[in-house]
């Protein structure tokens, strides 16, 4: 199915043209930033205004540099996207404003803190590292949960992570290793193809997702093919390396459009991370522009997207087989403790791609219990802001960014919903800074499946 059906294709969209821009401060009115520390300028004078003033006010005037950049605030901005859909002119704000970040960055730094720069904004170097010590910390963690939880800390600020941030506990099997170890290439041989994007944090900190998310598409029906993937660009592009962000975008571009032509071509791409969704729909066109990344970008769907879409019709099947019973005729026991209450964060990027907040809408129709209304306070940006929460300098101001979105979760303790989002920064946020648990919608949609076909039917 082409992407003309979603709406806009990605090929045909406007240029972030500062000119365009009618001041009239939309954007620094839904800035989560803007709104909460003073420090920064906000969009509307670190977009349109910045570049605008990049060549000089006036012939043979200087202009604005990396010091201007800093002075403004340029790093602060969480690279939400909130400016681009108040924007009633049409302008891209984020795409001016990252030409900002990626100014301010070009600024002298301390060699340990470049190095560890770089290596938060590379999550394909940093994911490759937490995959080779993967063992070593599942022992830790397995012998003792205190030691292991003290190393990961000990490691998390030696690479600029705040101290209360913890990194991801290490998965038992990684996503590659039990995608192979359940595929069944004969019973598949005839579906439908489904490339999927897992993300880097599917890829070595949290397969559970993923995973999910193939034993949905199973049922609904296709055959799922896991891309040979590197990091999407968007950590990269959270920090202004637009550099980095350019090489990850041009090589998935060669390798999904190689994939794509040996299943046949136009094969849908799909991702359960909403961030590598908006990269590689809505970057791919900007930063690379040639035939191949156009029309890897237009085959591109957010993984709600997909399954409320081409895929609707087969999960709706999968749903209305007959469910499971027992030997006894009775029905599978703790039926009623498969009810699971639950909200649902819609994230900014997946806001900014312009579908909706399809999984709730999708779980009702296919009649999934539970869900409870965290009211408008919650419908906003969580604050996290890709990279820029998880470290020592961001931490204090994601907290703040999101206090409201936060407070309206916490307002929802006493009842112990699941908080979904497609967003892994949105889930990490919520749980450390509420003590809920999260989830993937996707996990919810896997578990009610499997309580159909009597299996296990806890998320997670």
């Amino acid at each position: 199915m082409s992407a003309a059906v979603r709406g806009r294709v990605s090929s045909e969209r406007r240029l972030p043209l500062p000119d365009a821009c009618l001041g009239c401060s939309s954007c620094v009115a839904v800035c989560p930033v803007a709104s909460s520390d003073g420090r920064f300028a906000g969009p509307k004078v670190l977009g349109p205004a910045f570049e605008r003033l990049l060549a000089g006010p006036w012939p043979g005037e200087p202009g604005l540099g990396p010091r201007d950049a800093e002075r403004l605030g340029a790093g602060l901005c969480l690279q939400c996207h909130l400016c681009d859909l108040a924007c009633p002119a049409g302008v891209e704000v984020s795409s001016l404003t990252r030409r900002a970040k990626a100014l301010a960055r070009r600024l002298p730094r301390g060699g340990y803190r470049r190095l560890m720069d770089d290596l938060l904004a590379d999550q394909e170097r940093f994911g490759r590292l937490a995959a080779a010590v993967r063992w070593p910390r599942s022992l830790l963690h397995g012998t003792s949960p205190w030691l292991g939880r003290t190393v990961d800390g000990f490691a998390g600020r030696l690479v600029g992570l705040h101290p209360a941030r913890r990194l991801p506990r290490p998965p038992r099997q990684p996503f590659r290793a039990w995608f192979e170890a359940t595929r069944r290439p004969r019973e598949e041989r005839d579906r439908q193809p489904v490339i999927l994007f897992v993300g880097c944090h599917g890829r070595f900190h949290d397969p559970v997702v993923p995973r999910a998310a193939v034993e949905v598409l199973r049922s609904a029906g296709y055959r799922v093919v896991a891309a040979q993937e590197v990091c999407c660009g968007s950590p990269a592009l959270s920090v202004g390396d637009e550099g980095r962000a350019r090489d990850s975008l041009e090589a998935n571009a060669r390798l999904l459009d190689h994939l794509s032509t040996r299943l046949g071509g136009g094969v849908p791409i799909v991702s359960p991370c909403p961030s590598c969704s908006l990269s590689l729909r809505r970057l791919l066109p900007e930063l690379i522009g040639d035939g191949p990344a156009r029309a890897v970008a237009d085959a591109v769907w957010d993984l709600g997207e997909f399954l409320a879409g081409p895929a609707r019709v087969g999960l709706e099947q999968a749903f209305d087989r007959p469910r499971h019973w027992g030997d006894d005729g009775a029905p599978p026991s703790g039926e009623e403790a498969a009810v699971t209450p639950w909200t649902y964060h819609a994230s900014c990027h997946l806001r900014a791609l312009g579908v909706g907040k399809l999984f709730p809408a999708l779980l009702s129709s296919l009649e999934v219990p539970g869900r409870l209304d965290a009211g408008p306070a919650a419908d906003g940006c969580c604050g996290m802001g890709g990279l820029t929460g998880l470290t020592r300098e961001g931490y204090d101001l994601s907290l703040a960014a999101g206090a409201r979105v936060l407070e309206a979760y916490r307002s929802l303790a006493a009842a112990g919903p699941v908080v979904l989002s497609d967003c892994p920064a949105c889930r990490w946020q919520i749980a450390e800074a509420t003590g809920l648990k999260t989830a993937h919608p996707v996990e919810l949609l896997a578990a009610r499946l499997r309580d159909r076909a009597g299996g296990r039917n806890s998320i997670g």
